[in-house]
């Protein structure tokens, strides 16, 4: 797995510590200088095991290396996932340990899948943001009040589809952790009665929700929470990299009558569903979803409306236009009177 040092020989103050953790948490370690690592990945001296080195399944077993340093505090990184939602304000999570203060430090927050790599950059205490990648411009910092309590934990405004990956949080000689984020997006589903049927008591309905991320799945349930069986969905990814899926239903009115669309995105554990119930001729819904018949009765009424208030707008500018040539007339006859008045005068 790992070799470097001399066997048996005792560790002198600064020597890297390589730990490998088996799943079963059994140990193996090695004191001194890093030469190699063996499996895909393979890395050289002159490489830097902090950058390469993660984890790796070797005879069905997973390895989870952590890279210390006698007499120094490790670095430590969330155990979980990060999930964020689009336009949230979140936490990179990322600290020592012990406590250490590291505001004078050079310190790099980075995604190596990126060009250039660099998301965050401190350098001897100073931010150093030339070369941060243009996505990320404005909208990462670190709090010079948590680096003297050795955190490093990275504050990320409105967060965007793009910034979904593996982050990378390093301070030379004191190592490095990695921060997996996921970004999601979701809204509710709209329900409609597409088509009605009233010889055969059938209905169509038709689900739509927009501005989901990651791809989410369509289901649809009766009253009971029984599936029900739907042709497969029409999924369409906008320029935002957000998805809108939408997919239709024919059902019979049964004793229930009540419907359930539902969206969800497992990768992110997120869900959003509309009710629909049908009560004779009259439909009850959770959410603003109407037949396409009253939202055409609703359009018309709506040109309707509007044609009223063109001709009423148009009526009042004749009439304002009445208005003001009448007073213009005012005006010129008493200017008239005034001159003869005057002339009469002299």
């Amino acid at each position: 797995m790992c070799c470097g040092g001399v066997e048996g020989a005792e560790p002198n103050k600064g020597d890297v510590r390589w730990i490998w953790l088996h799943e079963e948490r059994h140990t193996v370690s090695t004191w001194g200088s890093f030469y190699s690592l063996e499996g895909p990945g393979e890395l050289n001296q002159a490489d830097d095991p902090s950058l390469k080195a993660a984890s790796k399944t070797k005879g069905g077993a997973s390895h989870y290396p952590k890279l210390m340093t006698t007499g120094q505090s490790q670095m430590v990184g969330p155990s979980k996932t990060i999930l964020a939602m689009i336009d949230d304000d979140i936490m990179l999570p990322c600290h020592l340990e012990p406590a250490t203060d590291v505001v004078a430090r050079t310190l790099e927050w980075a995604r190596l899948d990126l060009n250039p790599r660099f998301v965050h950059v401190r350098r001897d205490g100073v931010e150093l943001l030339v070369n941060q990648n243009p996505s990320y411009m404005g909208r990462t910092s670190v709090s010079t009040d948590r680096l003297k309590r050795g955190d490093i934990s990275l504050k990320l405004s409105k967060v965007k589809v793009s910034d979904e990956g593996k982050y990378r949080c390093h301070i030379p000689a004191l190592g490095t952790s990695a921060v997996d984020l996921v970004v999601g997006a979701l809204s509710f589903p709209v329900v409609i009665i597409a088509e009605i049927d009233k010889p055969i008591r059938r209905v169509v309905l038709q689900c739509e929700s927009k501005g989901w991320y990651p791809k989410p799945e369509v289901l649809w349930l009766d009253g009971e929470g029984n599936l029900l069986s739907a042709g497969p969905p029409e999924t369409v990814r906008g320029p935002d990299d957000l998805y809108t899926v939408s997919s239709r239903v024919t059902v019979e009115k049964r004793h229930s009558n009540s419907f359930t669309c539902r969206v969800q995105q497992k990768n992110t554990n997120q869900t959003r569903e509309t009710e629909i119930r049908i009560l004779d001729n009259k439909v009850h819904r959770d959410n603003v979803t109407k037949t396409l018949q009253e939202k055409e009765e609703e359009h018309k009424d709506m040109l309707h409306v509007i044609s009223v208030l063109k001709e009423h707008k148009k009526e009042l500018e004749i009439s304002r236009g009445k208005q003001i040539s009448q007073l213009e007339k005012v005006v010129e006859e008493k200017r008239i009177t005034v001159n003869n008045a005057i002339w009469w005068w002299w």
